[in-house]
């Protein structure tokens, strides 16, 4: 079965379910993959596209706008402190947001996660193919100890995935005294 789904940025691509004698053999298994390990992979993939173009439009938007301050503080005209300003700020809240954020970071994560998940559902699938051509004893149990298998190892990355998250985001004390995050000790002396 292929379904078309449209991602962020005007992408559009086919995302394909597995071979259909996997949902007629064991339909609950390629159901509990689907609904969670397709749709998590496909979450990924979007806020990859997502943070990639925010990544990339604000860093094109940060240069054109550094370069540009230079010639409009020299050039002379009507509103042109009032444009500098506008430029400055645009400029600081460009980069402020971007290193808040860490959308280039986040883009990679999001990215290499989705690549994962899409080979789990491979092995998953061949491992499902396999059960069904090698005539095991008891296939439905050899379907439920793979389906078992790759939610485990789907939930160790999503656990990696949410750790990197994590690590990603810029924490700072109150006081300014760097960046440690909740549950942190600062290395700067009490004063």
């Amino acid at each position: 079965m292929k379904s078309w789904s449209i991602l962020s940025a005007g992408h559009t691509v086919a995302s394909e379910d597995w071979d259909a004698s996997i949902d007629e053999h064991f339909p609950r298994q390629a159901a509990i993959v689907r609904r969670y390990l397709r749709q998590y992979r496909d979450e990924c993939r979007i806020l990859a596209n997502v943070n990639r173009v925010l990544y990339r439009y604000s860093g094109v938007l940060a240069i054109f706008l550094g370069v540009s301050l230079p010639f409009l503080s020299a050039a002379h005209f009507h509103y042109s402190s009032v444009l500098i300003t506008v430029a400055s700020l645009l400029l600081a809240v460009i980069t402020g947001l971007g290193r808040f954020y860490n959308w280039e970071q986040r883009w990679r994560i999001y990215r290499t996660t989705d690549y994962s998940l899409t080979l789990l559902i491979a092995e998953w699938e061949l491992k499902m193919l396999d059960v069904m051509l090698n005539n095991t004893t008891d296939p439905e149990v050899e379907a439920e100890r793979a389906t078992r298998l790759i939610y485990v190892s789907a939930r160790s990355l999503a656990e990696a995935e949410l750790t990197a998250f994590f690590s990603t985001l810029n924490w700072s004390e109150p006081n300014g005294n760097g960046s440690s995050g909740p549950g942190k000790k600062s290395n700067q002396p009490n004063a």
